[in-house]
């Protein structure tokens, strides 16, 4: 499995969605439409690589709505706090070593927000809420 299939179905139960689809006025209560996308960002991987063939690694990804909104709507997401909810609640999940589902040979080593939550101008003076993440893990080779 992917790096991003396991982020998918990690952020998939996200106690917080429920508010992040309040917040784009968004009453499905089932969540079976999803409403956001998560989107891998080009980046070089191997920050530090040892002599042994191991290597700290990188992984950069998007969490940002499929579509563009009004400015209000936008401001609203933001100011409700669901990027500090998320990234808290990712963080949990990787202190508490309930961690992605990755190969036996990664280990996640932290999360964090490079880029928190903001809005994406879009066309017809609409916008886009995003939170870009870095995710930092450990590869024992294969």
């Amino acid at each position: 499995m992917t790096i991003i299939e396991s982020l998918r179905l990690l952020i998939k139960d996200c106690p917080y969605l429920q508010e992040f689809n309040k917040g784009i006025n968004n009453e499905n209560k089932d969540n079976t439409s999803c409403l956001y996308e998560l989107e891998e960002i080009p980046t070089e991987p191997i920050l530090k690589k040892y002599v042994n063939g191991d290597s700290i690694n990188q992984y950069e990804f998007m969490f940002i709505t499929k579509e563009a909104y009004e400015k209000e709507v936008i401001k609203n997401l933001i100011e409700s706090e669901f990027d500090k909810h998320l990234i808290s609640w990712l963080r949990k999940i990787v202190n508490n070593k309930n961690l992605l589902e990755l190969d036996s040979n990664r280990q996640i080593q932290n999360i964090e927000a490079s880029l928190t939550a903001e809005a994406l101008k879009k066309e017809n003076l609409k916008e886009q809420y995003q939170i870009k993440f870095r995710l930092t893990y450990y590869d024992g080779g294969r």
